[in-house]
C-alpha cells in the first residue's frame, strides 16, 4: 500500500512498477488495464511521482552509512599493495554510490625481514592514521563525494547469513570499470548492511580502470591520501642524511626486491636474471645524469642486509 487512496504499487528487482486500484466490490485491478474505472488518473500521476521518489531514496540518490557500507580490508601485503587495494575498493564504492568503512590498522611483516621462512607471515601494525594524515585524507576523500563511516558503525545481525559478497552483487575479480557501471543498479539494491569486495587475502591489482573516467577517479582517490607528519618526518630525515653523505649529488632510487621470499614461494624469481635487468636499468637511468665523470648515487629502498 502506497497511501490511503486505494492505490497499491508493486515493483520488481529491476524497478519496473505497476499501479493497482481497489474498485467497488473489493476487486483489485491493474490501473493501466482499465482507464475509465475508479477515476484513477490524477492519483496515478501522484503515485508515479511517489514511486520515483521511493526508488531514488532506496537506491542511493546519496550514499549513507545506514544504506550499506563497503568494508575495506587491510590486505596481508606491503604498504604499497595495501594502499592499492584500499584505493581500488574506494573507487568501486564511489562508482556504486555506497558508503565505505576504512581499515583501522595496516599490516606489516613479522620481524624476520624478507626471508623465505616468514613469507606471508603478517601481523597487525600501526593504525591507519599513524601512516596517513587523518584530517587531510578524510577531507580530500569527502570532497570527492565519498561517504566515510566509522569502523563498526554498520553491523551484521547474528541471524544474517553472511556479509554480502561481491559475487552476490554480480561483481567478480578482476573487475573492470564497465562491469561496475553495468551492475550499479543491481548492486545498490542489494547493498544493505556490510558489503565485502574481497577478503584481506585478495591482492593486489583487481580493479581495471578501462574507461577515462575510471582512470581519473583512481588517480584522484589515490592522491587524496596524505602521509602523516610522522612518516613525512622520517622520509625527510633519510633524505637529509643521504644528501649530507653525498654532498647533495643527484641520485637514483632503486626498489630492490631480490630477497629470498621472492626467489621462493609463488614468485620463483630468477635472481641472476633479475640482477642483470637491474644493472641494465641503472645504466640507462644514470647515463643522462653523469656530469663531468662524477658518479650517480643509488638510494636502495628495501630490506637490504649486508650480504645483499
Amino acid at each position: 500500500p502506497a497511501s490511503d487512496t486505494g492505490i497499491l504499487v508493486s515493483y520488481d528487482m529491476n524497478n519496473n512498477y505497476d499501479l493497482w486500484e481497489e474498485c467497488s466490490g473489493g476487486k483489485i485491478m491493474r490501473v493501466r488495464d482499465r482507464e475509465s474505472a475508479c477515476k484513477w488518473a490524477w492519483r496515478a500521476v501522484m503515485m508515479l511521482m511517489f514511486v520515483e521518489l521511493l526508488i531514488m531514496v532506496t537506491n542511493g540518490a546519496g550514499a549513507g552509512c545506514g544504506s550499506g557500507v563497503v568494508r575495506v580490508p587491510a590486505v596481508r601485503k606491503g604498504l604499497n599493495n595495501q594502499r592499492m587495494r584500499i584505493v581500488q575498493d574506494l573507487t568501486v564504492a564511489k562508482m556504486l554510490d555506497i558508503a565505505v568503512e576504512l581499515p583501522t590498522k595496516v599490516y606489516s611483516r613479522k620481524s624476520c625481514h624478507y626471508k623465505f621462512g616468514c613469507y606471508k607471515k603478517y601481523e597487525p601494525g600501526p593504525g591507519l592514521w599513524e601512516v596517513y594524515d587523518k584530517d587531510a585524507t578524510t577531507r580530500n576523500l569527502r570532497s570527492l563525494g565519498l561517504v566515510l563511516c566509522s569502523p563498526g558503525s554498520v553491523t551484521v545481525d547474528k541471524g544474517d547469513a553472511a556479509v554480502v559478497s561481491a559475487a552476490l552483487l554480480g561483481l567478480h575479480w578482476p573487475l573492470g570499470a564497465t562491469d561496475v557501471r553495468s551492475a550499479r543498479d543491481r548492486a545498490r539494491r542489494r547493498a544493505v548492511g556490510v558489503v565485502s569486495l574481497g577478503s584481506g587475502n585478495d591482492c593486489c591489482t583487481k580493479f581495471i580502470p578501462n574507461t577515462k573516467d575510471a582512470v581519473s577517479l583512481v588517480g584522484r582517490i589515490n592522491a587524496a591520501f596524505h602521509s602523516s607528519g610522522k612518516v613525512e618526518g622520517l622520509a625527510l630525515r633519510v633524505k637529509q642524511a643521504y644528501g649530507s653523505a653525498t654532498d647533495g649529488a643527484r641520485f637514483v632510487a632503486l626498489h630492490w626486491r631480490g630477497e629470498s621470499d621472492f626467489q621462493g614461494g609463488n614468485h620463483k624469481l630468477n635472481l641472476a636474471k633479475y640482477e642483470q635487468e637491474v644493472t641494465e636499468a641503472l645504466a640507462r637511468a644514470t647515463a643522462s645524469r653523469t656530469v663531468g665523470g662524477s658518479p650517480v648515487h643509488v638510494l636502495v629502498l628495501g630490506d637490504v642486509q649486508d650480504a645483499d
